[in-house]
């Protein structure tokens, strides 16, 4: 690795604890120094194939590059400006990430409050879309399709669906209110677009969808959310900038290892379990990032979603008395004083524990107390536990998953940006649909 001067530690807004997945403090069960120090060391060449390569990983200079964020602000501003919905079609990639965003501004809540109200459309139930598209007001609208390949079956069904819908508005309105976003290519969203005489937002040729976070999939409904998207990209680049000169010393490199290592010692399941309802939408692109990256010839975790404290009432009897083959990462931040104040009646004194004791206090002693049970049958487990949560700390945790992935992804000699598996499962559908195409075309 070319030798570098190193940089001073960034301070993060979050840090990141791995003390209780080692064999110091859970017994057997955690990994030991010399299990870590291994893992550390293919680790470590991995990182050196990335150093080498990283002129071809666009995902590293990505917070330097003006054009996405430009693009997305003035995207974001147009559909502001016109519309009072946003509807957004897409699926995995192409969605997952604008929802982790926006899922970090209470979107799902607060929605009403926007000026333009965001919906992702990320499936199809043929029943309930039609019932969809028949309450929204076309000229109150904007509809913004995603692909990148611009061949994505269920996406592409949304859009036509949606354009045979809306025909005669069309005829009378016109389709400006129509965005897509796909590859500079002769493709099948793309003649879709052409044929409503529709701007197309260029997806970035090198970043495919589960890595899109930083550019104009993501970041176009995020501005619309709410999020500054400058410290949004900040946040990111202190995580870069901390793997590129930091290297062994960064907190990628710590994270990477201890998966590396907790894959070794034979843990087949990743429960991803975060304390922060606004990181509920994150669970699903977190799940997809993992999975479609790193699940690929016989290596992998699969990932187990869940969010606290709910998943203690239907998931922890599992985690706690169930097969040992379970790692976690939980997500938490103080939340101590915050939040409504409880106060119980004066004659139900079962309930004194409640007293004076807030929202915040609750949801603090449960994400405390299930660690700690946790612990305490020797499980491992590691913590990401934030000082601070704002829109910088979301392009932190965000960049360093992505990069988490990727460095794993070298350290198992697998390629992390492609899932060839899924393609078979794609051509197949295809398939099925052409036959069935054939049989009603000549019953």
């Amino acid at each position: 690795m070319t030798p570098e001067i190193k940089k001073q530690q960034l301070n993060f807004l979050f840090n990141l604890d791995i003390n209780y997945a080692l064999s110091d403090h859970i017994g057997s069960n955690g990994i030991t120094n010399v299990e870590l120090q291994k893992s550390a060391e293919k680790v470590s060449i991995a990182l050196e194939k990335i150093d080498k390569d990283k002129h071809n990983i666009s995902l590293l200079s990505i917070c330097d590059d003006n054009r996405e964020v430009k693009l997305a602000k003035q995207i974001s501003s147009q559909i502001q400006n016109k519309y009072r919905k946003l509807i957004i079609f897409g699926m995995g990639g192409s969605s997952l990430g604008g929802q982790a965003l926006c899922g970090t501004k209470f979107y799902q809540y607060l929605n009403k409050n926007l000026q333009t109200k965001i919906i992702f459309i990320d499936n199809i139930h043929y029943h309930h879309f039609n019932i969809f598209l028949e309450e929204l007001n076309y000229q109150e609208t904007a509809f913004l399709t995603i692909s990148k390949s611009g061949s994505t079956l269920e996406t592409l069904s949304q859009i036509l669906v949606t354009k045979d819908f809306f025909n005669k508005e069309i005829e009378l309105y016109g389709a400006n209110n129509f965005y897509f976003i796909t590859e500079n290519t002769n493709n099948p969203l793309q003649e879709i677009a052409q044929s409503l005489n529709c701007n197309i937002i260029p997806h970035h040729l090198n970043i495919g969808g589960r890595y899109s976070c930083f550019t104009s999939v993501a970041m176009i409904p995020a501005k619309i959310a709410g999020m500054d998207l400058n410290q949004y990209l900040q946040g990111g680049k202190n995580i870069i900038d901390d793997f590129l000169y930091n290297k062994q010393n960064s907190i990628v490199f710590k994270g990477a290892t201890l998966l590396h290592a907790i894959a070794k010692k034979g843990y087949s399941n990743h429960v991803f379990i975060p304390y922060l309802q606004r990181l509920y939408q994150m669970i699903y692109w977190y799940a997809q990032l993992s999975a479609e990256s790193l699940g690929k010839n016989g290596q992998g975790m699969t990932p187990v979603k869940a969010i606290g404290s709910v998943d203690q009432h239907s998931q922890l009897q599992l985690f706690l008395d169930g097969p040992k083959n379970k790692f976690f990462t939980f997500i938490t931040q103080s939340t101590k004083n915050l939040g409504n104040k409880i106060t119980v009646p004066n004659n139900i004194a079962k309930l004194d524990y409640l007293n004076n004791n807030s929202l915040g206090d609750v949801i603090n002693a449960n994400q405390e107390s299930t660690i700690t049970s946790l612990v305490k049958n020797n499980c491992p487990i590691r913590r990401i536990h934030f000082n601070e949560f704002n829109d910088m700390a979301t392009g932190e945790i965000m960049m360093f998953f992505m990069l988490e992935t990727i460095l794993l992804g070298y350290t198992n000699q697998i390629n992390p940006f492609d899932q060839p598996a899924v393609e078979i499962g794609k051509k197949i559908a295809k398939q099925i649909l052409s036959s069935s195409t054939v049989n009603k075309n000549n019953p």
